[in-house]
Order: C-alpha cells, then sequence, then structure tokens
C-alpha cells in the first residue's frame, strides 16, 4: 500500500491464532472489544427468590429469600428488602441465603416485599413480591364491656368482655370492678357480688383484653345507685379436698380448702365424714385447714369428704381424698437394739486404738401406744476420749475406751477400759500402739517391743442378728518407727479405723462403721488419734406402726410409718419416741 511519501508500512494480514486463546476465546475477545467488555469483568447479579414474609411486631416483620444462582461474576456483598407500601427498606450484609429483618412498619397495616442483591457491579433486579403480612396491633374495643344484674346488696353482677379487633385476634381478658370509678380491692372475677359498703354507689367494670401486641382497656356502663336492700344469702360452694393421714388406731386428719364463694355468708365450719361409717370431726373456722376425726375403727380403710356451713346451710360435699388405713389397736411388740459410741484413739506417741462400743439387745418389748420412751445416741469418742453411752428408756450401751499414750521403752500404748466398763480399747499390738477391744469388758494388753514397728490390729467385734449392723470393732495402733500403723478389722476398709501410717506426726484415722473405735496415732509429736464412730438405736416392730420422734421439749421432729426404725443421728440426746 502506497501512503505517499510515507513509504510502505507493511501488509494487512488476517489475524493470528495465539496458542494461549482457541478460535473461539478469540472470537470472544473481538465480541467483548465491540461490546465495550473486556473478559473477565463482572455484571450485576440474578434477582435473588423471594421466601416468607412474617409479622413480628406492631413494626416489624421478617422476609426470607433464596440467593440468586448467578452472581454476575462477583461476590454478593448484601440484600436489600423493600415493603409496598412504604418503600420502607431492611439490609442483610451476607453473600448467600437468609432473612431480613425491617423496622419502622406502621402496626396493623398490610404489606408485601421484594429482595434486591448487591455486588460491585451494582443492585440485580427485584424478586417477585412476597407474600402478604399484616402487621401487629393493639386490641381495639369496638362494643363496650356491659354490665348486667340487679343493684342490690347481696346481688351479682356480670360483665360481657365486649368486641375488639387487633391483630392477632387472639385475646385475654382481665376485669377490674370499680365503685364510683374506683377500683375495688380483689374484685376481678368476671362476677361481683354487691356489698353493703356499695349501697349508694355504682358499680362497673374496666375489662382489659391482651394479645401479642400489648394490652388495652375499657370501660364497661355503670349501674344505678346500689340499693340496700337484704342481701340475698345462699349456702356456699363445696370446699376442695386436701390430704388425708391416719395418726393413729382410731384417728385421722383431713385437710381441705375454702371454697372461693361463700354465699354471701361468712362460713362458720367444716365438717370431714369418713367412708365406711359416716364418722364426723369439725372445725370451726371460716378459711382452709385441718380437721381431726377421732372413733374410727382400727386397722381400717377410710376415705373422706369436706363440707362448709354457713348461715344458710351446708354445702354439697367435697370430692372424696386419698384411702388412708388406721393402724392396729394391739400395742406392737418390738425387739431394740442399743449400741454405745466407739473410742477415740490414743494420741502420740505410738497411740493404743480405740475400743468398740458395747451392745445391748432387747427382745420381746411391748410399746404402748402414746407412751414417751426416752433415748440417746451416742456419739463416738474423741481423740484421746472415751465414747458415750446410747439409753434406750433406761437402759445403757456403754461406749468404747478410748487408747492409750505408748511408753518411752518401745512398748504401745494400751486401749483404755470403757468408761462404764463394758468395752476396751485394744489387743496387743508389736512396738506400736495396742489395738482396740471388741465387745464387753475386752480390755486390750500393751503393745509389745519387737523389730517390725508395727501398731496392733483392733480386734473384730459382730454383728447384731436383727438390725444387720456391726459393732464393736476396735481401732488399729498407731505406728512407732516402721511406717506402718495397725488396722481395724475389715481392710481394705476397716470397721475400725487405721492406726497411725507413718513414723512421725501422723494423725489416726476415724473409724468408718457403727460403734468402731478410732485409730491411734503414730510417734509423731504433734499427731492425734482417731475419732470414735457414733452409736445407734435400732427398733423392729412386730407390726408396721405410725410413730413420732419428739425433741427434749416434746416438740415433733420427725414422724413415719415403719416396722424397721433407725435412730442413729447424733443429735438425739435426750429425744423421745411415741407409737401414734
Amino acid at each position: 500500500m502506497n501512503r505517499g511519501n510515507a513509504g510502505f508500512i507493511g501488509v494487512l494480514t488476517e489475524p493470528t491464532i495465539s496458542s494461549a486463546y482457541g478460535v473461539t476465546a478469540l472470537y470472544d475477545q473481538q465480541e467483548s472489544k465491540l461490546a465495550g467488555v473486556w473478559p473477565g469483568s463482572a455484571g450485576v447479579s440474578g434477582a435473588p427468590t423471594i421466601g416468607t414474609a412474617t409479622a413480628t411486631g406492631t413494626t416489624t416483620a421478617t422476609i426470607t429469600f433464596t440467593a440468586p444462582s448467578s452472581d454476575g461474576g462477583a461476590t454478593i456483598t448484601s440484600y436489600t428488602a423493600t415493603s409496598s407500601p412504604g418503600g420502607i427498606t431492611g439490609t442483610l450484609s451476607q453473600a448467600g441465603s437468609g432473612t431480613i429483618t425491617i423496622s419502622g412498619l406502621t402496626a396493623g397495616t398490610a404489606y408485601t416485599f421484594t429482595v434486591t442483591a448487591t455486588n460491585s457491579a451494582g443492585t440485580s433486579a427485584s424478586s417477585a413480591a412476597s407474600n402478604s403480612i399484616t402487621t401487629y396491633s393493639l386490641p381495639v374495643n369496638t362494643v363496650a364491656p356491659a354490665v348486667t344484674g340487679t343493684a342490690t346488696v347481696g346481688q351479682t353482677l356480670s360483665t360481657t368482655t365486649g368486641t375488639w379487633t387487633g391483630n392477632p385476634a387472639s385475646f385475654s381478658y382481665a376485669y377490674q370492678w370499680q365503685r364510683n370509678g374506683v377500683n375495688i380491692s380483689g374484685a376481678t372475677g368476671s362476677t361481683y357480688t354487691l356489698v353493703s359498703a356499695d349501697a349508694g354507689n355504682t358499680i362497673s367494670c374496666v375489662v382489659t383484653a391482651t394479645n401479642t401486641a400489648g394490652s388495652t382497656g375499657s370501660n364497661s356502663n355503670s349501674t344505678a345507685s346500689v340499693a340496700s336492700g337484704a342481701p340475698t344469702i345462699s349456702v356456699p360452694d363445696a370446699p376442695t379436698i386436701g390430704t388425708a393421714t391416719a395418726t393413729g388406731s382410731t384417728t385421722a386428719t383431713v385437710t381441705f380448702t375454702a371454697p372461693g364463694n361463700n354465699g354471701g355468708s361468712t362460713i362458720t365450719s367444716y365438717t370431714a365424714t369418713s367412708s365406711p361409717g359416716g364418722i364426723t370431726g369439725t372445725v370451726n373456722q371460716s378459711g382452709s385447714g385441718t380437721i381431726t376425726i377421732s372413733g374410727l375403727t382400727a386397722g381400717t380403710a377410710y376415705t373422706f369428704t369436706v363440707t362448709a356451713t354457713n348461715s344458710a346451710g351446708t354445702s354439697s360435699s367435697s370430692g372424696s381424698s386419698n384411702q388412708i388405713t388406721t393402724t392396729s389397736s394391739s400395742s406392737p411388740t418390738a425387739s431394740i437394739s442399743i449400741f454405745g459410741g466407739g473410742g477415740g484413739g490414743g494420741n502420740a506417741p505410738r497411740g493404743g486404738g480405740g475400743g468398740g462400743g458395747q451392745l445391748v439387745v432387747l427382745t420381746n418389748q411391748t410399746l404402748t401406744i402414746g407412751t414417751l420412751y426416752q433415748f440417746t445416741v451416742a456419739s463416738g469418742g474423741g481423740s484421746g476420749a472415751n465414747g458415750g453411752s446410747s439409753t434406750w428408756n433406761g437402759t445403757s450401751a456403754g461406749g468404747g475406751g478410748a487408747g492409750g499414750s505408748g511408753f518411752s521403752g518401745g512398748t504401745g500404748g494400751r486401749g483404755g477400759a470403757s468408761a462404764v466398763g463394758y468395752s476396751g480399747g485394744g489387743g496387743g499390738g508389736n512396738s506400736g500402739g495396742g489395738g482396740g477391744g471388741a465387745g464387753p469388758n475386752d480390755v486390750g494388753g500393751d503393745g509389745t517391743s519387737n523389730t517390725t514397728g508395727y501398731g496392733g490390729n483392733g480386734a473384730a467385734g459382730a454383728t447384731d442378728s436383727y438390725s444387720g449392723k456391726s459393732y464393736g470393732y476396735g481401732g488399729g495402733g498407731g505406728s512407732a518407727t516402721a511406717g506402718r500403723g495397725g488396722a481395724g478389722t475389715g481392710s481394705p476398709l476397716p470397721y475400725g479405723g487405721y492406726g497411725g501410717g507413718s513414723p512421725t506426726n501422723q494423725n489416726g484415722v476415724n473409724a468408718s462403721v457403727l460403734s468402731s473405735g478410732g485409730g491411734g496415732a503414730s510417734s509423731g509429736t504433734i499427731a492425734q488419734g482417731g475419732l470414735g464412730f457414733r452409736g445407734g438405736i435400732y427398733l423392729r416392730l412386730t407390726a408396721s406402726a405410725n410413730y413420732q420422734v419428739l425433741d427434749s421439749g416434746q416438740s415433733l421432729v420427725t414422724s413415719g410409718t415403719a416396722s424397721s426404725i433407725d435412730l442413729t443421728d447424733t443429735a438425739y440426746v435426750n429425744y423421745y419416741f411415741k407409737l401414734v
């Protein structure tokens, strides 16, 4: 081509196809140039898919949506929901599907919504419109409540709720009766019985309707001035039955709740009636309470009903109570096991183990209903102290003796004798303290010197055939030099306590089973013996019976119905036991 004086500048040829592009890529590139868009540039996304709109309050709603399948080549950064009417918007900043909350809507208004998606290239077309929702609205009274009834003292007025609109259209109602526009205390039902204070005044009722959006009150009409004519009196409604309880061979109690309507006259008494037998008990009072019924038959099953009485007469009967059975009239025979407390282990050096407490068993004991039987449950002895004596109605079971201290010549401490001469502290030890004794008058010997330096093991006790409880196990003696104390019988969980377990400053171990002695201390200068275990009292009756435990002032502590009764609480000192 000749360009005048410019000279030859080359030959125009067909474009070559780069090895980096196929033919299609080349055409796409040239078409993109013509369209003004280079390969790899982004466009707006597709429109989201609308989901479900839901009203959540008087001014709020939520709208779900599904992200578009095409994001236009750039990540979507946010979605915007727009209301119709009003154009009120809510935005959610995320890339995927979700839920948008819109605030600022108008209460009680119908709306639909659309959703758009936004990326770096701009905002998409709108989704289709959502379902229509209506925001919540407070209850609105369209027909006022109406009070009906005779405006005379003693008569009962009633009110309607009136008619209400709102969203949601589901309402609960509250009532407040007023005298001359002032609230009447406690008058909060849909009915109100006129009293003497209402005479000469007008009565109305405020009805409050509540839905999810909130509450609105509306006044009823007012009555004419209330006349002071003689009130109409009727019998009370029936009381509500409570719980029946057998309290002896011929007695029971029944609890009840007073009726809500006393018939316009104060209730003066309540009467409980048995079935079978028609045996009654009465309490003179106006409110809820407990009635005692006497004269029942021993060993008999009963239920009870209760009526209320006012000046107009007696109400209908309550529902039936639970069934109870009175106890047998004969006095049951009992076997009673009394355990003394275990003795405490001896203090350092080389303390002996404490002795186990004594067991006394009383058989063929007749327990008379209503009689008080005094008892004491002993505590175990402290470190170096004797165990206490347990007693039942004058019979005593002695406590175990405390373990003695060791001696300077290598001889272990001796188990001490019981404070009341029943069971002692322990059998012979090796150069540690002696182990605790097991039973009545079992006074252990001194520990003996040898090269082992072990404390003596506690002597074995026995098991009470009636209660199955173990008693009388001696504690182990303390160690002198070898680092091991004696053990109570029954290792690895000894009935008596272990002895001291190291050459220096090792305390004995507390006993772990009924009437066991504590372990003796080792040779340390600050160690102490373990504590003896508490005593106990166990009763087995020939028949199940109702019983009570009373404190020293004869106030009720606990009660129950059983044939096997365990009285082991260490707080029971000079307490009383009684069959009822």
